[in-house]
């Protein structure tokens, strides 16, 4: 193995090839019950809010278009996987909220995935897991204020 420094394009490509492993990941997990990546990406912003959200607000956490989001949450609605409710002051806007049937997915996958991510992660020794934490933040950071 070349233990030279990676250049920029290399790790650019290392970085869209574990990207790829993850999603492929999430799918592999998801799928079975029905639930699209995008569809999961709704489903956790939905868990991880205190408080329903509007279709407007699901786009803006998860960064799909709103169109997206609307086709979405139909089918998440027709699974049971979450509910919509008029705001009373405005009938024309909706809040969603997470069913306790799409709340026991989300856990499920979540769990399926913590296993996953362990067994991943067991190669590494405590040391090499908190550098990696680190970078993966450093560059999470940096790519938030690349966007703003």
């Amino acid at each position: 193995m070349n233990n030279s420094p990676m250049d920029s394009v290399e790790l650019a490509q290392l970085l869209d090839g574990f990207a790829l492993v993850r999603s492929k990941l999430i799918e592999s997990i998801t799928s079975p019950h029905g639930v699209s990546a995008t569809s999961w990406s709704i489903l956790i912003a939905l868990a991880d809010q205190s408080q329903s959200l509007t279709p407007s607000e699901l786009a803006q956490l998860t960064a799909l278009p709103r169109s997206t989001v609307t086709g979405v949450l139909h089918r998440l609605e027709t699974q049971g996987q979450c509910t919509r409710s008029t705001i009373d002051t405005d009938r024309r806007r909706h809040l969603i909220a997470l069913t306790s049937s799409g709340r026991q997915l989300v856990e499920l996958m979540r769990a399926k995935l913590k296993q996953s991510r362990q067994r991943d992660l067991a190669a590494l020794t405590p040391d090499q897991i908190k550098d990696l934490s680190e970078l993966i933040l450093a560059v999470a950071q940096r790519q938030t204020t690349v966007e703003r």
